[in-house]
């Protein structure tokens, strides 16, 4: 990174559990390069290992210096882009994840506050997707799994300093929650005709409103 570049860091996550892929990597090394106001994103695919993820995500922002972390995460049954406002801190993963660690339900960090609020302009976010007419909604809560833990950790990292402020501006982070894609609908559908109520929405509509998302958040720098 030129001394002079600014960043933001746009995470996503490998495939998990029966999907073939996962909509939030897609997107995220999709927009790797993508320059929105002045700002150059560095797209990454973590690891869905609630073990591993922390400490690629702490190299990743050590690797990039980011002004802005913006996490992408799948919530398969969701009607659009769902903004998280909260990462809380705890986790409860039933199912093993792809590092095989399950989580009875257990804070993540025991010392820990109970919640920090996300720095990034959700709700000027959510307007905007609206008046662009996608479907977008405010979240208090972005689950048990490595979506809430990527968000926590972040603002964890920022309010206690392990992550220094870049040119003096503590670093802005938020997470966002992507629905499934019309393909993934359908194996589903496949799988199991109950599962015909499946919402879904295309990777370039997705695309269109993590591309707004990023532009409302740097203007509010």
């Amino acid at each position: 990174m030129s001394n002079n570049e600014k960043t933001i860091l746009l995470t996503g996550y490998e495939p998990f559990d029966r999907f073939p892929y996962n909509p939030s990597g897609v997107l995220a090394e999709a927009l790797d390069g993508f320059s929105v106001e002045g700002y150059v994103v560095k797209g990454a695919v973590m690891p869905v290992d609630c073990v591993k993820m922390p400490g690629v995500l702490y190299g990743l922002v050590e690797q990039h210096r980011p002004q802005v972390v913006i996490g992408l995460g799948l919530a398969f049954g969701d009607t659009g882009l769902r903004l998280e406002r909260v990462g809380h801190n705890w986790s409860e993963i039933s199912s093993p994840d792809n590092g095989g660690h399950t989580r009875p339900g257990v804070p993540l960090l025991p010392e820990g506050p109970a919640a920090y609020f996300s720095t990034f302009p959700a709700n000027q976010i959510v307007a905007d997707l609206l008046e662009a007419g996608l479907p977008a909604y405010p979240s208090d809560h972005a689950g048990g799994h490595l979506c809430n833990e990527m968000l926590f950790t972040a603002l964890h990292a920022i309010n206690s300093g392990d992550w220094s402020p870049v040119e003096g501006q503590p670093i802005v982070a938020g997470f966002i929650h992507l629905p499934g894609t019309p393909q993934l609908a359908a194996q589903l559908i496949k799988e199991d005709r109950r599962n015909r109520h499946s919402p879904s929405m295309s990777l370039e509509l997705m695309r269109q409103g993590i591309e707004i998302a990023l532009a409302t958040t740097v203007k509010s720098l």
